[in-house]
């Protein structure tokens, strides 16, 4: 998306794709006006590499302070479709920018997971005692590459789901009621599930498409569905004789038995693997880390500071007392919980940006 807010501005943009075309970007390329009040075009690429090209070579036209932002969400808006976007939401009315100018949870999600879904949980909830009649609740349905972290779960105010907590990367956007800033760590593991929790997390996410008020049952003829779900399919005719039980009310799943049975065929399914998968995939995330958490705020000033993070068996709201207040640590301790958090010097970034490039000598980076 490219906007010009003066003629000369929009002269320059048309030049700038005729070049592009010229150049043999993409063959696909095309250009229209969308917004001739807001003098605002369209570029249309269907690689990804195009894009990327694009933008580094006119960079200092498409990444000015002024238009930038409205480009970047007009882009997304488009890249995603109105229609797609308006599905995705929970109530299509609601805007992508509240009052005041205010980024909305649909926004965020659709700059993470590529929906404009409106929660943080995960997968899909149903409101009222019926699922087929009730309204349907969007959350985050996949492991995204960035995560995102909230000051507002601190308060009980909403839920972030373990995909959000768990990204692919040790990168987090953090939201706050004011603004949002970014937590990352140069450890690759720090935003890894324990091996045993992710297997838990994935048996839960199955059943719980079957089961959203959580009664801890099924019906068996879901059973099917629930197995494509869990990828087990292949087991049905076992998963038959294991996990359905019969009562005077029909067959039913417990999920006890369900998790049991999953637990089982996965731990078969890494032990005939075992060596295929990748060491950071495989890998138990550590119980001390060192995070940095940079705020780009200006006033009073874009900041980076370095914590490090020690896991604890002791429950630190009980340590806090009445001071206990949603602050950064809160909002870290809704992903580490019990966690002990020191921070570190002033000088983080001279010692951050070394630390990056030490990492990227060594091929670790």
């Amino acid at each position: 998306m490219l906007q010009g807010p003066k003629g000369q501005d929009t002269e320059q943009m048309q030049a700038m794709v005729a070049a592009s075309r010229e150049g043999g970007g993409s063959d696909q390329l095309d250009v229209s006006i969308i917004m001739a009040g807001a003098k605002a075009w369209v570029a249309s690429f269907t690689r990804v590499q195009d894009v990327m090209a694009f933008y580094h070579k006119h960079q200092d036209t498409l990444l000015r302070p002024a238009p930038s932002v409205l480009a970047l969400v007009l882009s997304l808006v488009l890249t995603r479709t109105i229609e797609e976007v308006k599905g995705d939401m929970d109530d299509a009315t609601v805007p992508l920018v509240g009052r005041f100018g205010h980024c909305s949870q649909e926004l965020v999600n659709l700059l993470l997971i590529g929906k404009a879904t409106s929660n943080c949980f995960d997968g899909q909830k149903f409101l009222g005692d019926d699922p087929s009649t009730g309204m349907l609740l969007k959350g985050v349905d996949r492991e995204p590459l960035v995560g995102y972290l909230s000051e507002v779960e601190a308060m009980r105010y909403l839920e972030v789901g373990v995909h959000y907590k768990h990204p692919i990367h040790p990168l987090w956007v953090l939201g706050s009621p004011n603004h949002y800033t970014t937590l990352f760590s140069l450890d690759p593991t720090v935003s890894k599930l324990p091996p045993n929790v992710k297997m838990q997390n994935d048996a839960t996410q199955a059943f719980r498409q079957f089961d959203p008020e959580q009664f801890g049952f099924v019906k068996s003829d879901n059973l099917f569905a629930l197995l494509t779900a869990a990828n087990l399919v292949q087991h049905f005719e076992e998963a038959k004789k294991h996990v359905v039980q019969n009562t005077q009310d029909g067959s039913i799943i417990l999920w006890h038995d369900f998790l049991e049975f999953f637990r089982t065929k996965r731990v078969m399914e890494r032990a005939q693997q075992a060596g295929g998968a990748s060491a950071v995939s495989d890998a138990v995330p550590p119980r001390k880390m060192t995070l940095y958490h940079f705020d780009g705020q200006d006033p009073p000033g874009p900041s980076l500071h370095r914590f490090l993070v020690e896991l604890s068996d002791i429950d630190q709201t009980f340590a806090q007392g009445d001071r206990y207040e949603v602050t950064l640590e809160a909002a870290l301790q809704t992903r580490w919980p019990n966690c002990l958090i020191t921070e570190c010097d002033a000088s983080v970034a001279a010692f951050a940006s070394s630390e990056m490039e030490s990492r990227m000598r060594s091929g670790g980076g």
